[in-house]
């Protein structure tokens, strides 16, 4: 974010120094120009802003479902063990 913030603002500074050095002829020309750039980059930084969070946001339902899937998975697997456990204890009773 910082580092995008450092970007336009070289971007703003590059184009006022240009606009000191043209002759005063198109000075209305340049500062549109200058306000549909800075526009143009906002626009595209609150576009990377949403990306991001999407990702993020995909990140976390994907590792929150893969948590509860392990979950379960380790669940059903303790409950085979004991059920297991319980059987073989069974007959060995019985063998006994």
């Amino acid at each position: 974010m910082k580092m995008m913030m450092m970007m336009m603002m070289m971007m703003i500074m590059m184009i006022m120094i240009d606009d000191d050095d043209d002759d005063d002829d198109d000075d209305d020309e340049t500062v549109a120009m200058m306000m549909m750039s800075v526009v143009v980059v906002m626009m595209v930084m609150i576009l990377m802003i949403i990306v991001m969070m999407m990702m993020i946001m995909m990140m976390m339902m994907r590792r929150k479902q893969r948590m509860k899937m392990s979950q379960h998975n380790n669940a059903l697997a303790i409950g085979i063990d004991l059920q297991r456990f319980q059987f073989l204890e069974f007959h060995h009773q019985i063998g006994a």
